[in-house]
């Protein structure tokens, strides 16, 4: 009997730690942005992004970016920024995207910075994103 609940116990611990390396956070946006642009192409950029979002554990909400980008004539960007996010119970969290890549697609770094107690795995994590951009929409 003892070793049967010493393998149970060893399973959902392997359960819990599993599910908690593979949180994963799907943001669909639409994004507002105003631009200049030097006459030696260089471009700054800021950008809303309102939208929704959901995870891999049943959480869902909406969420609000607001970043920069500065566009370099080589096609390079570099991109940071402060998203919120809303749950379906009204918790907020925080992250610092930071992404230096082509614009129009690419891969970054998530920091979150601020989470409540039931999301405390991601407190100052550093997590890998990928992006891309239809129109003015972004899947994230």
């Amino acid at each position: 009997m003892f070793r049967v609940l010493i393998l149970i116990s060893s399973y959902f611990f392997l359960i819990y730690k599993t599910n908690a390396n593979s949180y994963e956070l799907t943001v669909m946006s639409i994004h507002e942005s105003k631009s200049i642009t030097a006459s030696n192409d260089y471009e700054f950029t800021i950008s809303e992004a309102n939208g929704n979002w959901q995870d891999n554990m049943g959480n869902y909400g909406k969420s609000r970016i607001l970043f920069y980008i500065e566009n370099e004539k080589n096609g390079k960007a570099y991109i940071k920024g402060l998203g919120q996010l809303d749950d379906q119970i009204n918790n907020k969290f925080w992250f610092i995207p930071v992404r230096k890549s082509d614009q129009d697609a690419g891969v970054g770094k998530i920091n979150f910075i601020d989470v409540p107690n039931n999301y405390k795995f991601l407190l100052k994590s550093n997590c890998n994103y990928a992006i891309n951009y239809f129109e003015n929409r972004s899947f994230f």
